[in-house]
């Protein structure tokens, strides 16, 4: 296909693209047989208001960028298709549709700032996906696979409908830096997060996960508060809160069918989280008790429950075992702490 018009462009600031070679669709490109588009250091394709085919691979390397304009732009990746974003190139999108059962795989950087996904997506080992401003940002039916890195700014926050999904695999990561999550929309799918693969929420303010999340990795709070609004939370592995974060159940539920030393370790901090909260510290506990679905544990829970104490302002404790905890869960415990 031929591009309706082609320029040259200079770029102020600091950092810009000081020369850009643009080729720009306004129509609609059709590419029915495998292609490469090798675009050179800040040269772009840009896809505006147009629908763009792919009825076969088509790899876009070379150092450029393809951008995505325009609430009527289509990309449509068709069946068994492979539309990739090759390691040296960037994929822009910035409204309109990724459409089609064929993948988007990308290996160099994909920014997101508004528009639909519907094509299952591939971000890379090595590979980033940043989403940015506020606009709009819907992923439908589609898969988003992580093995690279995700980082969710601004408080544009992604909705998930008709079944869309998140897995979070070895190596990969998503962190929420901002206000931004996952919101559910119509039958949404779940989140899973794999052995080696990590949620992170980081920096102050409040992010929501409002779609069901099974962790097998590592989910870590480092600042602010990660919401679980509204879905379930299964923990088979890791939750780490910093001191100062919260993680909040918020209508929903945490099923944690993790290790006795993971069970403790994550209610320890989330007495730590509430205890700060109200501006006291464990120092001031005055009493604890302890609730266990096996007594066999408590030599590992003594262990984990006295590292978050001082000898000389160890509270008062009781420990008793029970026939059952709510959620099945290993332990609960209470504690009372002076303000």
């Amino acid at each position: 296909a031929t591009p309706t018009r082609s320029c040259t462009r200079a770029t102020a600031g600091t950092g810009a693209r000081t020369a850009e070679r643009r080729a720009s669709w306004t129509s609609s490109p059709r590419i029915a047989a495998t292609a490469s588009f090798l675009l050179e250091s800040f040269a772009e394709i840009e896809l505006n208001n147009s629908v763009f085919t792919v009825d076969a691979n088509v790899t876009v390397s070379g150092g450029g960028m393809l951008t995505v304009v325009g609430s009527g732009t289509d990309v449509n990746i068709g069946t068994g298709i492979i539309l990739t974003i090759a390691a040296d190139s960037d994929l822009q999108f910035s409204s309109g549709d990724i459409l089609g059962t064929g993948s988007l795989d990308v290996a160099g950087d994909m920014i997101w700032d508004a528009g639909t996904i519907f094509a299952p997506i591939d971000i890379q080992a090595g590979a980033t996906l940043t989403t940015g401003t506020t606009g709009v940002k819907t992923m439908d039916s589609g898969v988003l696979d992580i093995t690279g890195a995700m980082t969710m700014n601004s408080s544009g926050s992604i909705t998930m409908q008709n079944g869309a999904a998140v897995n979070i695999y070895a190596g990969g990561s998503i962190d929420l830096t901002s206000t931004a999550g996952f919101t559910a929309g119509t039958a949404p799918g779940i989140m899973t997060i794999a052995a080696g693969g990590t949620l992170t929420k980081s920096v102050s303010g409040s992010a929501d996960v409002d779609i069901d999340i099974t962790n097998n990795g590592d989910i870590h709070v480092t600042a602010g508060t990660l919401r679980i609004d509204a879905s379930t939370l299964t923990n088979n592995a890791n939750i780490t809160i910093d001191e100062g974060a919260t993680l909040s159940i918020s209508n929903g539920s945490l099923i944690n069918t993790g290790t006795i030393e993971e069970q403790t370790r994550l209610v320890m901090e989330n007495l730590n989280a509430v205890l700060t909260a109200a501006d006291t510290t464990f120092k001031n506990v005055v009493k604890s008790t302890l609730f266990l679905a096996d007594m066999n544990d408590f030599p590992t829970v003594n262990t984990i429950y006295g590292s978050y104490f001082d000898e000389t302002s160890a509270p008062a404790r009781s420990t008793v075992q029970v026939a059952r905890l709510p959620k099945d869960v290993k332990i609960e415990i209470e504690v009372i702490a002076q303000l």
